[in-house]
């Protein structure tokens, strides 16, 4: 997690943001030839001849794209969306992306919920607060780019993500199970339940995406009748 004295100025919290976003991991590097080519990454400095910077610039550039992308949805998106537009538009590998997310998560900029056959990701408040520090530092290019796929792609993405299930780890030792439906862009339900193991975390995911629907139905039903069970006129 990145923590910022009170007393920090803003230049001295983008200092300190920007070494934890850089945190070397060498096994992140690979040619970004590509990317040169399109010019998203032009500016990148070479201020040694070793790759170091070059390194640490890239790890940067995956991890603010991908803040970028998920603060310009406004929606949490799965690891196969994240791997659609990292992925599918050749920025970097399957295994690669795997490594920057786990790192986000660790270091706070993400949050992470899981299905039953997938992981989501949300973007946190100390994500956004990174964003903005570094907003101007994002290519022109890769904005652009950003917001022609969430253009061409967005209906799809909301649908896939319109009945959730999701549940997470807690402190208490149980978890956390979040469940929602929406229609559009109108969120018709939201819930959290508590389940003591993960087994039955999975068996509460996997009814929700099956039958939410029918229990949306039947709590509406009950929520708006009487104390007989009889709906109102």
């Amino acid at each position: 997690m990145i923590r910022i004295p009170e007393n920090f100025n803003r230049v001295s919290q983008k200092t300190a943001v920007a070494k934890e976003l850089s945190r070397p991991n060498y096994s992140l590097f690979f040619p970004v030839h590509a990317m040169v080519m399109a010019g998203v990454i032009n500016d990148v400095p070479h201020r040694n001849r070793k790759g170091r910077s070059m390194i640490d610039s890239t790890i940067t550039l995956y991890k603010l794209m991908i803040l970028y992308l998920l603060e310009k949805a406004g929606f949490s998106m799965s690891n196969a969306m994240l791997a659609d537009y990292m992925v599918g538009r050749s920025y970097t590998d399957f295994f690669r992306l795997q490594e920057v997310l786990t790192d986000m998560v660790g270091s706070k900029l993400l949050e992470e919920s899981r299905e039953p056959h997938t992981t989501w990701y949300e973007i946190t408040d100390e994500g956004r607060q990174t964003l903005s520090y570094f907003d101007n530092d994002i290519s022109p290019e890769i904005r652009s780019d950003i917001t022609s796929y969430l253009k061409e792609n967005g209906y799809r993405l909301r649908s896939e993500s319109s009945v959730s299930a999701r549940y997470r780890w807690t402190s208490d030792g149980g978890y956390e199970v979040l469940l929602s439906a929406s229609e559009g862009n109108e969120e018709l339900i939201r819930m959290t339940v508590h389940a003591d193991t993960e087994e039955t975390a999975i068996l509460m995911c996997d009814n929700w995406k099956m039958k939410s629907a029918d229990l949306y139905a039947a709590l509406m039903f009950s929520l708006l009748g009487d104390a007989d069970g009889k709906r109102p006129v």
